[in-house]
């Protein structure tokens, strides 16, 4: 008997915490205010690997070849640094356009509460965005004027200055969106930690903070355009 009303007991308490639960789901829709750098290593694309070999084999052979020992040595350590990253593909409405994935957008906004503390200040937030946040979509189409985009306006040289685990400074090269492009996504929160006015506030912060490459030196800054909650869904 005293069993039966334990085992009660227990679930009436499990009850009443899967009724806390709430499944949350936000469109979210930002354009950009600043380049956008494509962040994906370019697959068979180095622009090292090229160059030099144009240098060795192709048609800078010459011109290569009348170098002094020193400058060819600098030429080829210059370019061996040198390497381009580009914008992920996906099939859109049977054209293949320039996209986030959706990971990105998470880690973005993981990111974004970390640099703000949020993570320090609110407990257990940390584990709350690592688990509890997802984002629906795997590939994000980039448009402009409504329209997907489907070429870069450009290629971004930009500087990395040394780094704990990159010791030597580098120059990358990465495919560009000028501004303004806009993406839109779906934000599905799980934890009740993460509550709306807490969502959209890092939602906003992210924007302000960038997304994709080349973010510690101003690029991929966004503006939040909209932030709606769709339908709630309840555990239980």
């Amino acid at each position: 008997m005293r069993r039966s009303r334990a085992n009660k007991s227990r679930e009436e308490t499990i009850s009443e915490a899967l009724a806390k639960i709430e499944i949350r789901r936000y469109a979210v829709t930002y354009e950009t205010t600043t380049p956008l750098l494509g962040n994906a290593p370019a697959e068979g694309r180095l622009v090292s690997n090229e160059y030099v070999e144009d240098l060795l084999r192709g048609r800078l052979g010459e011109v290569f070849d009348q170098l002094p020992p020193a400058e060819q040595q600098h030429e080829i350590q210059k370019w061996t640094q040198k390497t381009i990253t580009v914008f992920r593909r996906s099939n859109y409405n049977g054209s293949k356009v320039l996209c986030i994935r959706g990971d990105n957008m998470k880690g973005a906004l993981k990111q974004t509460a970390q640099v703000y503390r949020l993570t320090e200040q609110i407990r257990g937030v940390a584990g709350a965005l690592q688990l509890g946040l997802n984002v629906e979509e795997w590939f994000i189409p980039l448009l402009r004027n409504n329209k997907p985009i489907t070429k870069p306006d450009d290629i971004t040289e930009y500087f990395l200055p040394p780094i704990y685990n990159r010791p030597t400074a580098a120059v990358a090269d990465a495919e560009t969106l000028n501004p303004p492009a806009t993406f839109s996504a779906t934000l599905v929160t799980l934890s009740p930690l993460l509550i709306p006015d807490l969502v959209r506030r890092i939602a906003e912060l992210a924007g302000d903070l960038g997304f994709l490459g080349g973010r510690a030196h101003g690029f991929g800054k966004c503006r939040l355009l909209s932030f709606r909650q769709l339908d709630d869904k309840r555990l239980g």
